[in-house]
């Protein structure tokens, strides 16, 4: 065995060491950085559905400080299906606002004041319905179902959340 062989097998890595290495670090840098995307991502999905489901609420809040006879004057019966039943939808006439603009972000302006980023923006589309059973063709009055259904898109994807409850 020369000087040689022995020296550069003491001395240092192999090529080939030395490109397995930089392989494994770059695919371990890219998962961490994948991963707090995804993390960040599931965040603001988290944020938004709570936002979503906090305004449905207000919006049964609003229905209920309305009180339950206008919405029974408002029901109109409907006897389309199997079994007649009584509706009325309070985006119809804005009782409940069918949209709301969630404002997400600001941005430096070029003047150095803080804007409004419009980029950001979160559309939420209320769907509502106010529904009382058929008792003999008249609404029962004992018991008035609201269903709220909330659609919002993010990031490409459609999201829909539903609350319903009873008005006594």
């Amino acid at each position: 065995m020369s000087h040689r062989d022995t020296a550069s097998s003491v001395l240092g890595f192999t090529l080939v060491e030395v490109m397995i290495s930089m392989a494994l670090l770059t695919v371990s840098v890219a998962g961490g950085i994948s991963s707090m995307v995804f993390v960040k991502t599931s965040a603001s999905i988290n944020n938004l559905q709570s936002v979503a489901l906090f305004t449905a609420e207000q919006a049964i809040e609003e229905l209920r400080a309305t009180g339950k006879e206008i919405l029974y004057d408002r029901l109109v019966l409907d006897d389309s299906g199997e079994e007649p039943i009584w509706i009325y939808d309070p985006t119809s006439d804005d009782m409940i606002s069918a949209q709301v603009l969630l404002r997400r972000g600001y941005k430096l302006g070029e003047s150095g004041e803080y804007v409004v980023d419009t980029a950001n923006d979160v559309l939420l589309t209320q769907e509502c319905l106010v529904l009382a059973p058929d008792n003999a063709g008249t609404a029962d009055t004992l018991m008035l179902t609201v269903i709220l259904d909330v659609t919002w898109a993010f990031m490409g994807r459609t999201y829909t959340d539903s609350i319903q409850t009873i008005i006594e």
